[in-house]
Protein backbone atom coordinates (compact mmCIF):
# COMPACT_ATOMS: atom_id res chain seq x y z
CA UNK A 1 0.00 0.00 0.00
CA UNK A 2 1.13 3.55 -0.79
CA UNK A 3 -0.34 6.00 1.74
CA UNK A 4 -0.52 9.74 2.43
CA UNK A 5 -0.75 11.04 6.01
CA UNK A 6 -2.12 14.52 6.79
CA UNK A 7 -1.73 16.04 10.27
CA UNK A 8 -3.19 19.37 11.42
CA UNK A 9 -2.71 21.11 14.76
CA UNK A 10 -4.26 24.35 15.99
CA UNK A 11 -4.02 26.88 18.80
CA UNK A 12 -7.15 26.66 20.95
CA UNK A 13 -5.80 28.95 23.68
CA UNK A 14 -5.12 32.21 21.85
CA UNK A 15 -8.01 33.14 19.55
CA UNK A 16 -5.76 35.48 17.57
CA UNK A 17 -3.59 32.51 16.64
CA UNK A 18 -6.45 30.14 15.86
CA UNK A 19 -6.16 28.89 12.27
CA UNK A 20 -9.51 28.86 10.53
CA UNK A 21 -8.40 27.32 7.24
CA UNK A 22 -7.10 23.95 8.43
CA UNK A 23 -10.35 22.09 7.78
CA UNK A 24 -10.60 23.66 4.33
CA UNK A 25 -6.99 22.65 3.68
CA UNK A 26 -7.68 19.02 4.56
CA UNK A 27 -10.76 18.90 2.33
CA UNK A 28 -8.93 20.58 -0.56
CA UNK A 29 -6.01 18.15 -0.36
CA UNK A 30 -8.39 15.20 -0.29
CA UNK A 31 -10.15 16.47 -3.40
CA UNK A 32 -6.86 17.28 -5.15
CA UNK A 33 -5.53 13.78 -4.56
CA UNK A 34 -8.63 12.18 -6.07
CA UNK A 35 -6.84 11.08 -9.27
CA UNK A 36 -3.99 9.61 -7.23
CA UNK A 37 -6.43 7.70 -5.02
CA UNK A 38 -8.02 6.21 -8.14
CA UNK A 39 -4.53 5.20 -9.25
CA UNK A 40 -3.91 3.27 -6.03
CA UNK A 41 -2.69 5.80 -3.45
CA UNK A 42 -4.48 5.54 -0.08
CA UNK A 43 -5.34 8.79 1.68
CA UNK A 44 -5.42 7.98 5.39
CA UNK A 45 -8.01 9.72 7.60
CA UNK A 46 -6.59 13.18 8.40
CA UNK A 47 -5.30 13.72 11.93
CA UNK A 48 -7.07 16.82 13.24
CA UNK A 49 -5.97 18.34 16.56
CA UNK A 50 -2.92 16.15 16.08
CA UNK A 51 -0.62 15.29 18.94
CA UNK A 52 2.90 13.96 18.49
CA UNK A 53 1.57 10.62 19.71
CA UNK A 54 -1.11 10.60 17.01
CA UNK A 55 1.57 10.94 14.33
CA UNK A 56 3.87 8.28 15.75
CA UNK A 57 0.89 5.93 16.19
CA UNK A 58 -0.04 6.42 12.53
CA UNK A 59 3.48 5.65 11.35
CA UNK A 60 3.57 2.61 13.62
CA UNK A 61 0.23 1.34 12.33
CA UNK A 62 1.21 1.85 8.69
CA UNK A 63 4.87 0.92 8.90
CA UNK A 64 6.77 1.51 5.62
CA UNK A 65 3.51 2.36 3.79
CA UNK A 66 3.36 6.14 4.36
CA UNK A 67 5.07 7.87 1.45
CA UNK A 68 3.88 11.46 2.04
CA UNK A 69 3.61 13.31 5.36
CA UNK A 70 1.86 16.69 5.34
CA UNK A 71 1.75 19.00 8.37
CA UNK A 72 -0.51 22.06 8.58
CA UNK A 73 -0.33 24.40 11.56
CA UNK A 74 1.89 26.83 13.43
CA UNK A 75 5.60 26.30 12.97
CA UNK A 76 9.01 27.94 12.90
CA UNK A 77 12.46 27.17 11.63
CA UNK A 78 13.16 25.08 14.72
CA UNK A 79 9.88 23.33 15.55
CA UNK A 80 6.36 22.30 14.58
CA UNK A 81 3.55 23.07 17.03
CA UNK A 82 1.34 20.07 17.70
CA UNK A 83 -1.31 19.85 20.43
CA UNK A 84 -1.18 18.04 23.73
CA UNK A 85 -4.03 16.02 25.21
CA UNK A 86 -5.65 19.19 26.61
CA UNK A 87 -5.40 21.19 23.39
CA UNK A 88 -2.41 23.29 24.40
CA UNK A 89 0.33 23.88 21.80
CA UNK A 90 3.38 21.69 22.25
CA UNK A 91 6.60 21.80 20.26
CA UNK A 92 8.14 19.02 18.23
CA UNK A 93 11.72 20.18 17.77
CA UNK A 94 13.23 20.00 14.31
CA UNK A 95 16.19 17.84 15.26
CA UNK A 96 14.12 15.09 16.85
CA UNK A 97 11.45 15.33 14.16
CA UNK A 98 13.98 14.98 11.35
CA UNK A 99 15.59 12.01 13.05
CA UNK A 100 12.24 10.28 13.50
CA UNK A 101 10.96 10.93 9.98
CA UNK A 102 14.31 9.89 8.53
CA UNK A 103 13.86 6.48 10.14
CA UNK A 104 10.57 5.82 8.34
CA UNK A 105 11.53 3.40 5.54
CA UNK A 106 8.75 4.32 3.13
CA UNK A 107 8.69 8.10 3.50
CA UNK A 108 9.44 10.04 0.31
CA UNK A 109 7.92 13.54 0.66
CA UNK A 110 7.42 15.87 3.65
CA UNK A 111 5.36 19.07 3.34
CA UNK A 112 5.78 21.50 6.27
CA UNK A 113 2.93 23.97 5.74
CA UNK A 114 3.60 26.47 8.51
CA UNK A 115 5.58 29.68 8.95
CA UNK A 116 9.26 29.85 8.02
CA UNK A 117 9.95 26.10 7.94
CA UNK A 118 12.82 26.26 5.43
CA UNK A 119 15.54 25.94 8.14
CA UNK A 120 14.18 22.46 8.88
CA UNK A 121 14.85 21.27 5.33
CA UNK A 122 18.57 20.64 5.82
CA UNK A 123 17.99 18.31 8.78
CA UNK A 124 15.27 16.37 6.96
CA UNK A 125 17.36 15.99 3.82
CA UNK A 126 20.37 14.90 5.87
CA UNK A 127 18.16 12.34 7.63
CA UNK A 128 17.26 10.80 4.27
CA UNK A 129 13.93 12.37 3.30
CA UNK A 130 14.05 12.68 -0.48
CA UNK A 131 11.77 15.68 -1.04
CA UNK A 132 10.74 18.50 1.29
CA UNK A 133 8.34 21.40 0.75
CA UNK A 134 8.84 24.34 3.12
CA UNK A 135 8.22 28.08 3.44
CA UNK A 136 10.79 30.86 3.66
CA UNK A 137 8.67 33.42 5.55
CA UNK A 138 5.57 33.75 7.67
CA UNK A 139 2.61 32.58 5.62
CA UNK A 140 -0.99 33.57 6.14
CA UNK A 141 -3.51 30.92 7.05
CA UNK A 142 -5.69 31.12 3.93
CA UNK A 143 -2.66 31.34 1.63
CA UNK A 144 -1.14 28.23 3.21
CA UNK A 145 -4.32 26.30 2.42
CA UNK A 146 -4.29 27.59 -1.17
CA UNK A 147 -0.63 26.65 -1.55
CA UNK A 148 -1.28 23.09 -0.37
CA UNK A 149 -4.21 22.68 -2.73
CA UNK A 150 -2.22 24.00 -5.71
CA UNK A 151 0.73 21.73 -4.91
CA UNK A 152 -1.28 18.52 -4.62
CA UNK A 153 -3.37 19.32 -7.70
CA UNK A 154 -0.15 19.60 -9.69
CA UNK A 155 1.32 16.50 -8.06
CA UNK A 156 -1.74 14.31 -8.57
CA UNK A 157 -3.08 15.52 -11.91
CA UNK A 158 0.19 15.92 -13.75
CA UNK A 159 1.73 12.69 -12.42
CA UNK A 160 -1.37 10.50 -12.29
CA UNK A 161 -1.58 7.64 -13.04
CA UNK A 162 2.19 7.38 -12.51
CA UNK A 163 2.19 8.93 -9.00
CA UNK A 164 1.54 5.66 -7.18
CA UNK A 165 4.23 3.91 -9.23
CA UNK A 166 6.70 6.74 -8.63
CA UNK A 167 6.14 6.69 -4.87
CA UNK A 168 6.50 2.91 -4.69
CA UNK A 169 9.64 2.89 -6.85
CA UNK A 170 11.27 5.78 -5.00
CA UNK A 171 10.56 4.12 -1.67
CA UNK A 172 12.16 0.85 -2.79
CA UNK A 173 15.34 2.60 -3.94
CA UNK A 174 15.48 4.43 -0.61
CA UNK A 175 15.28 1.19 1.37
CA UNK A 176 18.09 -0.27 -0.73
CA UNK A 177 20.27 2.70 0.18
CA UNK A 178 20.71 4.03 -3.34
CA UNK A 179 21.07 7.65 -4.28
CA UNK A 180 18.01 9.85 -4.53
CA UNK A 181 15.68 9.44 -7.45
CA UNK A 182 15.77 12.15 -10.10
CA UNK A 183 12.00 11.87 -10.58
CA UNK A 184 11.09 14.35 -7.85
CA UNK A 185 7.68 16.00 -7.59
CA UNK A 186 7.37 19.67 -8.49
CA UNK A 187 4.62 22.21 -8.19
CA UNK A 188 5.43 23.55 -11.67
CA UNK A 189 5.54 20.86 -14.33
CA UNK A 190 4.29 22.65 -17.42
CA UNK A 191 3.72 26.03 -19.04
CA UNK A 192 0.23 26.34 -17.58
CA UNK A 193 1.31 25.75 -13.99
CA UNK A 194 1.16 28.71 -11.56
CA UNK A 195 4.49 30.49 -11.37
CA UNK A 196 4.14 31.87 -7.85
CA UNK A 197 5.42 28.79 -5.93
CA UNK A 198 9.17 29.05 -6.55
CA UNK A 199 11.21 25.87 -6.30
CA UNK A 200 14.91 25.24 -5.87
CA UNK A 201 16.46 21.85 -6.53
CA UNK A 202 18.75 20.38 -3.90
CA UNK A 203 21.44 17.90 -4.84
CA UNK A 204 20.15 14.38 -4.48
CA UNK A 205 16.55 15.40 -3.99
CA UNK A 206 14.04 18.20 -4.14
CA UNK A 207 13.33 21.22 -2.00
CA UNK A 208 10.46 23.56 -2.72
CA UNK A 209 10.71 26.76 -0.69
CA UNK A 210 7.77 29.08 -1.34
CA UNK A 211 8.24 32.81 -0.88
CA UNK A 212 5.13 34.92 -0.27
CA UNK A 213 5.01 38.28 -2.08
CA UNK A 214 6.11 39.92 1.15
CA UNK A 215 6.63 38.62 4.68
CA UNK A 216 4.04 39.33 7.33
CA UNK A 217 4.50 39.28 11.08
CA UNK A 218 1.14 39.84 12.76
CA UNK A 219 -2.42 38.60 12.69
CA UNK A 220 -3.83 41.86 11.37
CA UNK A 221 -1.97 41.94 8.08
CA UNK A 222 -3.59 41.35 4.72
CA UNK A 223 -4.28 37.93 3.32
CA UNK A 224 -3.89 36.93 -0.31
CA UNK A 225 -6.38 35.82 -2.91
CA UNK A 226 -6.22 32.54 -4.78
CA UNK A 227 -3.47 32.51 -7.40
CA UNK A 228 -4.03 32.79 -11.11
CA UNK A 229 -1.63 31.17 -13.58
CA UNK A 230 1.44 33.31 -14.13
CA UNK A 231 0.70 35.85 -11.41
CA UNK A 232 1.27 36.09 -7.62
CA UNK A 233 -1.72 36.28 -5.28
CA UNK A 234 -3.16 39.79 -4.96
CA UNK A 235 -3.82 41.47 -1.61
CA UNK A 236 -7.35 41.54 -0.25
CA UNK A 237 -8.23 44.44 2.00
CA UNK A 238 -9.94 44.04 5.31
CA UNK A 239 -8.79 40.50 6.12
CA UNK A 240 -7.64 39.61 9.63
CA UNK A 241 -6.61 35.98 9.16
CA UNK A 242 -3.83 34.71 11.38
CA UNK A 243 -0.40 33.79 10.10
CA UNK A 244 1.10 30.39 10.76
Amino acid sequence: MTAVLLAFANDWIDDKRHLRSLLDEAKAIGKALGPAVKAGVELLPPLHNATVGDVTDAFRAHHDQIRVFHFGGHASGSALLFEDETGNPTEAHARGLAGYLGQQPGLVLVFLNGCSTEPQVRRLRAAGVKAVVATTHAIQDAVAAELAEAFYVELAVRRAPSLATWLRTTSRTRRRGRGASTATPRTRTGPSAPSWPSSAAARGGSTCAWQPPRPCCCCRCRSWSAPTPGAPPAARRGSTRCVR
